[in-house]
């Protein structure tokens, strides 16, 4: 048998299903709408959002990174002294 009359008697026994290619693309459109459904509403809610809270929620993250920042410092600190006083006690 020849390769064109494998891929006939292949073909063959794949019987096309129209109705399943059907369902196949409308559900890939429905998931699709769904999802830009999904990002406009979270656009529209970002819009809407209000300025004072989000204001707010800037200033809260604000101070979070402050103290993250003076503990870092700190620790920086620390680290120093203890590097410092190792040295000096290798010299000694």
């Amino acid at each position: 048998m020849d390769r064109t009359a494998e891929e006939f008697s292949y073909t063959q026994k794949i019987k096309p299903r129209p109705e399943k290619a059907l369902l196949d693309a409308e559900m890939l459109k429905d998931t699709v709408i769904d999802m830009a459904e999904r990002r406009q509403e979270a656009r529209s809610a970002k819009i809407e959002e209000d300025p004072k809270a989000a204001e707010a929620r800037k200033l809260k993250r604000l101070k979070e990174v402050k103290e993250e920042l003076h503990a870092l410092r700190a620790m920086s600190f620390e680290l120093f002294q203890s590097t410092t006083q190792l040295l000096r006690s290798i010299e000694e």
